[in-house]
C-alpha cells in the first residue's frame, strides 16, 4: 500500500474540556467519520495530583486519576485523506486558537498501515 493511499490517524490533545462538544462537531463537519473521546492527564496534572494533603502513602496513579477532575480529552479519528486532515486541524484551531500557545493542547497526525474494521466512505453495510 502506498504512503498516499494509507488512513491516517489525527489525535488531539484538548486541555479545556469545555470545548469538546464543538471539537467533535466540527471534525464531523470537516469530514471526519466519527471521533473517540478518552479522558487523560498529562504530567503536569499527575504532579499537581500528587501535590495535595489527601494523597495516601502509597499511592497509585489510577487512585489518583480517578479522584481528581479530568485535566484533559484526548481525541482521536481515523480519517482517508491528507485534504481531510487539513480540514479538521483548521476546525480544531479556530476553536481553541493557535495550538502553539501553551495549553491549549497538542495535535498530530500518523499513517497508519492497517486498520481493520473500518469500512471505507461510501460502502454500506
Amino acid at each position: 500500500m502506498s504512503q498516499q493511499n494509507r488512513p491516517l490517524l489525527v489525535v488531539l490533545v484538548l486541555n479545556d474540556i469545555n470545548l469538546l462538544e464543538q471539537v467533535i462537531d466540527d471534525w464531523e463537519e470537516a469530514g471526519a467519520s466519527g471521533a473517540t473521546v478518552l479522558d487523560c492527564a498529562g504530567r503536569r496534572q499527575i504532579k499537581e495530583a500528587l501535590q495535595g494533603d489527601d494523597v495516601p502513602l502509597f499511592p497509585s496513579l489510577a487512585n489518583i486519576l480517578r479522584d481528581s477532575p479530568v485535566a484533559q480529552k484526548l481525541i482521536f479519528s481515523i480519517v482517508e485523506d491528507g485534504p481531510t486532515v487539513d480540514r479538521i486541524i483548521d476546525a480544531t484551531e479556530k476553536i481553541t486558537g493557535d495550538l502553539y500557545e501553551e495549553n491549549k493542547g497538542i495535535l498530530f497526525v500518523l499513517p497508519l498501515n492497517f486498520v481493520l474494521g473500518l469500512r471505507p466512505s461510501g460502502r454500506k453495510s
